[in-house]
């Protein structure tokens, strides 16, 4: 079990390796796989790529959600980042952000990939909107 200090929000447990300077999220993180089946988390789990550990302890040097269109997808079904924390999370991206929401685990991509086109296809459709307006 490794703590992510995931500050002003408290702390988070999650089931995550940690290999020296790298963090990974392997196929027995129930909380992050809770809505695919065993055979899914069998073949996608040791195909998840490693995170750096020091992105849940470094400062933030840019923000680049000041300076353009953001949107957040919400995954109301996490259990590893529970949407009290994702709201909490996004209310960094300022009033203007756009939400999606989708009832999905950690991993959206592989529980409800049609939601996740969805989403991208919804926030390119606001961008170029946001970008005429802006260019009248």
């Amino acid at each position: 079990m490794f703590v992510h200090p995931l500050f002003p929000y408290g702390t988070i447990s999650v089931t995550s390796i940690l290999q020296g300077e790298y963090c990974r999220v392997g196929p027995e993180a129930a909380e992050f796989y809770s809505d695919i089946s065993d055979e899914q988390k069998a073949y996608w789990g040791p195909r998840q790529q490693h995170t750096s550990a020091a992105v849940f302890s470094s400062a933030v040097n840019y923000e680049p959600w000041n300076n353009m269109p953001t949107m957040y997808f919400f995954c109301d079904g996490d259990l590893g980042l529970p949407t009290q924390v994702q709201e909490q999370m996004a209310q960094l991206l300022g009033p203007d952000f756009i939400e999606f929401r989708a009832t999905s685990s950690h991993f959206p991509f592989l529980s409800v990939p049609d939601k996740v086109v969805e989403c991208a296809a919804l926030a390119a459709k606001i961008g170029m909107e946001k970008k005429t307006v802006a260019l009248a």
